[in-house]
This record gives structure tokens, C-alpha cells and sequence, in this order.
């Protein structure tokens, strides 16, 4: 007969035990299995591996419509992932106030809460010119307008906030790849628009990489002008997303 002391012990060994294995995110009545997937270095090697070009044909990877699904679910677990706190420290870039970590940044910096939202601030100064930021394809996940009908369906059964912030982390980069959507599964999503105040970044003479427009003080927020750089532009096919769930201020 168990006394009331090793019936709750089991109770939480038993929650320990299916946390271990997975984690639930609940947002507007809606529930959204996380499913774990090993570490992130595994998650973005998956993730980056194959994608489906636009034509509806599967790339030189050879990747089947289930695959292709799958991997697409896993671009949303990644998501949802990032907004369960219990999780914040199994991803790549938690939706919450954390030390930096993406080797994508050149400069120390942290994400925390600012008059934007959520950005980034530098934790150090850096001098004008000083790269801060460089684009590797390997952080994002590239969503085509074949991939529309499976992520339209996924996202309707996700829940709001996982929908919004996918959409909202996901921009076009014509300069790398014309007609797909890239999802940015690093630090790099939380760099806020200037929104008509002064850019603190600006592109590289290559657009690969973001550079300090001017000597920067530590605590100044990384700041980049969606306009000038092309962010504020989005695929026709995309626009039904994006006025779906990602339409809003721009926060991050």
C-alpha cells in the first residue's frame, strides 16, 4: 500500500520520465507535441539536408512527400520548442532573455527585453565596420511553394503562437535563393526593424554579413532596416500566411 509520500514521489518520476521524452506547448486552447529529436547540431543537419524546389520536384537529394512532411513538422517542433520554457535550454535559440550563443555573431551580444520586444544587445563595444553578424545557409530551414498545402495544414492544427512566430522568423533572401522562404532557427531572428529610427547594422558590400554602421556602445541594440535590406519584401505565395498570423508590429 503506498503512503501519500511515495504516491507523489512516483507522480513525479513518471512526469519526469515522459518530459524526458517530449514536452507540450499550449497556447489558445490548442495542444502541440513537441517531439525531441536529439541535439540541435542533429536538428539543423535535418533540417538543412533536403528541401522540395518550387516545381513541386524533389531536389538532387530525392526527398519523398512523407519525408518532405516530416521535415517540415520538424521545422514547427523546432518552434514550438523554442517557446516552452522548460525547454530553453535544449535549443538553439529559446524564445526568452538568454546569454548569446549563435556562432553566426561576430560580437558578444545577449537577447533580452527592450522597447522592441525581444533583441539583441551587445555586451561589448565594437568599432564601425566591425563584422557582427555573417548568413550561413545551414541556419535556416527554406520553405517553397510546394511545401504551401502541408505547412498551411500543420500550422492550422499548431498552435496561435507557434504559427505566428514561425511565419514572423521566416523572410526572403533574394540574394541567396529567389522564390523560397527561409526560416532562421538562430539568434539572428531577434534582430529588430529600426522602424524609421537608425540602423546599428548595416549589409556587407557582399550581403552575406551585417556590419556596425558606426562605433557601437555596449547595451546598444543590433538594429537593421528591413526596407533598405529587402526584409519587408515576401513571396506572392507566402502573403496568405503572413496576413494570417505573422501580420502584426514587427516585435520580436
Amino acid at each position: 500500500m503506498l503512503n501519500a509520500t511515495s504516491l507523489i514521489m512516483l507522480i513525479v518520476v513518471a512526469a519526469g520520465f515522459f518530459l524526458a521524452e517530449s514536452s507540450i506547448v499550449v497556447r489558445s486552447g490548442r495542444q502541440w507535441k513537441v517531439r525531441r529529436s536529439g541535439p540541435v547540431a542533429e536538428l539543423k543537419k535535418k533540417f538543412y539536408a533536403t528541401s522540395i524546389t518550387a516545381d513541386g520536384q524533389a531536389s538532387q537529394a530525392g526527398v519523398s512527400a512523407v519525408l518532405r512532411k516530416q521535415q517540415i513538422r520538424t521545422a514547427i517542433d523546432s518552434v514550438a520548442a523554442s517557446l516552452n520554457w522548460s525547454m530553453r535550454e535544449d535549443v538553439a535559440s529559446p524564445h526568452f532573455e538568454h546569454t548569446g550563443k549563435s556562432t553566426a555573431f561576430q560580437v558578444p551580444y545577449e537577447v533580452r527585453n527592450g522597447s522592441r520586444g525581444l533583441g539583441l544587445f551587445l555586451t561589448k563595444d565594437v568599432p564601425k565596420g566591425q563584422k557582427v553578424w555573417t548568413f550561413r545557409p545551414g541556419d535556416n530551414f527554406k520553405f517553397y511553394k510546394s511545401d504551401m498545402h502541408v505547412l498551411q495544414g500543420l500550422l492550422e492544427k499548431a498552435p496561435e503562437d507557434v504559427a505566428k512566430w514561425l511565419v514572423r522568423w521566416s523572410y526572403q533572401d533574394l540574394k541567396y535563393e529567389d522564390d523560397c522562404m527561409l526560416l532562421e532557427l538562430e539568434d539572428g531572428r531577434f534582430t529588430n526593424d529600426a522602424n524609421g529610427a537608425t540602423a546599428t547594422m548595416v549589409a556587407s558590400s557582399n550581403g552575406n554579413a551585417m556590419e556596425a554602421a558606426s562605433h557601437l556602445s555596449r547595451g546598444t541594440e543590433l538594429l537593421e532596416d528591413y526596407s533598405e535590406d529587402g526584409l519587408n519584401d515576401l513571396s506572392h505565395w507566402w502573403q496568405p500566411v503572413w496576413d494570417k498570423y505573422g501580420k502584426d508590429d514587427y516585435q520580436n
